[in-house]
């Protein structure tokens, strides 16, 4: 995945938008709809058929222009920024989902033996005891706070 950014060339310390090629296509079709007042958006497409492009097809825009340095409006230039490659090292997951699910396994691991976990064993839903629920916050904090300090 591909985060490009686009910026004013005269001005290169604005940028208008960062994010994947979708996310810039929404803002800019936000910033037409903000400006577009009695047909101007008939005018500016015929004079700038690179930014009609653009919202049309980011992808193919990519394709027939590359993706380098490319004026999309008038000053208006896009280009990458950085590339997320992926591999099998990279991997999306739920910080929160991941640290409650070590923090079930630590507790039953831990704590079966001698403490009751939960109210009802044979109930659809597991509550946890209050007892367990205190142990289980705790092991949940310090693994969300281990997750979050692996950021890269």
């Amino acid at each position: 995945m591909t985060i490009y950014k686009i910026y004013d060339a005269e001005d290169n310390s604005i940028s208008l938008r960062k994010g994947t090629l979708n996310e810039c296509r929404l803002a800019l079709e936000q910033w037409v709809e903000d400006n577009n007042d009695d047909g101007w958006e008939y005018e500016l497409f015929p004079q700038h058929p690179k930014l009609e492009s653009f919202l049309s097809s980011p992808q193919q825009f990519i394709a027939e222009n590359g993706d380098t340095e490319v004026e999309i409006y008038s000053d208006w230039i896009l280009t990458p920024i950085y590339t997320i490659k992926e591999s099998a090292e990279n991997i999306t997951i739920n910080k929160l989902e991941l640290a409650s699910d070590l923090a079930n396994k630590k507790l039953e691991a831990d704590w079966s033996e001698s403490i009751k976990i939960y109210v009802d064993e044979d109930a659809d839903e597991l509550t946890y005891t209050e007892e367990a629920q205190d142990i289980f916050n705790e092991y949940y904090d310090d693994y969300l706070a281990l997750i979050e300090s692996c950021k890269a």
